[in-house]
């Protein structure tokens, strides 16, 4: 199925979430807004960039690595082509063009896919459809529709949290790593570490939590 995803991502919360959408009514010729429960997981991933940049400023994004091999890889991709890039754009611990590694934390919402098997490591899920929005459930709103004018529903619509499938960014780290503060040596200093470790525990705390 093209909606079907393999992750060995971590999933951070789990819900049976109440929900809205919108539905069309044929015989009224009208669109309704329908409640409706669905299980809901959300992935933790991350995302490594590499930058070169020149006194401060980014002059170009040179690649950016992902955990498809599981949670913080990104970083160890990144890390990985470290010595081959410096080489190649001239990067030294003392150059004016330096290299830097920024880290973004995300979580993606997807649906549980019970009825496939995982593939090697990874878990199988649903993505969520980009064409079918979904709303967090709200009482007054979903009273007011009938009486609303259909001209005037899209402000009601905007009063509602989206469910997106848009991956959503809960942490960033600007300069995890940096070719003037570590020598331009691919190896991570011991604040970067730290910073590690922490999200590492902080995943795991809420995957087990549920």
């Amino acid at each position: 199925m093209h909606d079907l995803l393999f992750s060995a991502a971590p999933v951070v919360h789990r819900e049976t979430a109440h929900l809205i959408r919108r539905t069309a009514d044929p015989v009224a010729e009208t669109v309704c807004l329908e409640p409706f429960g669905e299980s809901l997981l959300w992935l933790r991933e991350t995302e490594a960039t590499l930058l070169l940049v020149h006194r401060g400023a980014t002059v170009k994004e040179l690649a950016t690595y992902n955990d498809y091999y599981g949670f913080l890889r990104s970083v160890d991709g990144a890390l990985e082509d470290v010595p081959g890039l410096c080489h190649s754009y001239r990067v030294t611990s003392d150059s004016e063009l330096a290299l830097q590694l920024d880290l973004v934390v995300i979580d993606t919402c997807v649906k549980p896919a019970i009825e496939e098997k995982a593939w090697g490591h990874k878990a199988a899920y649903h993505r969520l459809n980009w064409n079918n929005t979904w709303w967090r459930h709200d009482a007054k709103v979903l009273a007011a529709w009938e009486s609303t004018p259909a001209a005037e529903r899209t402000s009601l619509l905007g009063q509602l949290d989206v469910v997106s499938p848009e991956p959503r960014r809960v942490a960033t780290h600007t300069g995890l790593w940096h070719s003037l503060r570590d020598d331009a040596e691919p190896t991570l200093n011991h604040d970067a570490l730290a910073i590690l470790s922490a999200l590492r525990q902080d995943t795991l705390t809420m995957a087990e939590a549920g």
